[in-house]
Formats: structure tokens, C-alpha cells, sequence
């Protein structure tokens, strides 16, 4: 009984200084949280700054287009195909930019992130 009583009592401080760890790791969620805030609201940012960017940039196309038509050459025929040209490229290349689906992935899994978090 006695051996018994002295197991018990091991196994209560064992349990008690768990707990405590426990505890300890447990003050440090809050901080973690407003981490974790401060990240989403810079990742927003980051994405309104990218489209921004990304009109900006489309609108500058015309302005572009429209410098060609303002200094005509002689050949006329190869300007057009230069204009043409430089239309057919994309922006992203998304057969080469892997990231781009990682990317989308990581927003999506971050738009789910915060009602789990809360």
C-alpha cells in the first residue's frame, strides 16, 4: 500500500510538471495570434499592391501602342508586326512560373487559416 501511495505521488509531480509546460506554451498563443494578424494584413496589402500594379501596368500598354503609331517608319508593315508581336506575350507565363498555382494554394489555405484560428 505504502509503494503504492509512493507511485501515486510520482506519477502526480510527473503530471504537475506537464502541466506546467503546457501552461507555458500556452501564454505564448496570444502573441502568436497577432502575429499571425499582422501577417494577413501585410499579405492583403502585398495583393492590392500586385493588382494595382498589374492595372497599371495593362493601362500602360495603350500608351505604349500609341508611341508606335506616333513615329511612323517607312515600313509601315514591320511596326504593325512589332505591335502584334509584343501583344501575343503574356504577362505571366504560367508554364514556366510554377509558384503561380503554389501561390494560390498558399491563399487559399491562408483565407481558411484565421475562422480556424479564431
Amino acid at each position: 500500500m505504502l509503494s503504492e501511495l509512493k507511485l501515486l505521488k510520482q506519477y502526480i509531480t510527473k503530471l504537475e510538471a506537464e502541466n506546467v509546460k503546457l501552461r507555458k506554451k500556452n501564454t505564448e498563443i496570444p502573441s502568436l495570434k497577432i502575429k499571425l494578424s499582422v501577417f494577413d494584413a501585410e499579405i492583403a496589402e502585398l495583393k492590392q499592391l500586385e493588382t494595382r500594379f498589374v492595372m497599371v501596368k495593362q493601362a500602360s500598354l495603350p500608351v505604349e501602342e500609341q508611341s508606335y503609331n506616333d513615329n511612323p517608319s517607312e515600313d509601315s508593315t514591320s511596326n504593325f508586326n512589332s505591335v502584334a508581336e509584343y501583344h501575343e506575350k503574356p504577362l505571366v507565363d504560367v508554364k514556366t512560373d510554377s509558384s503561380f498555382s503554389e501561390e494560390k494554394e498558399m491563399d487559399n489555405f491562408l483565407l481558411k487559416v484565421p475562422s480556424v484560428v479564431k
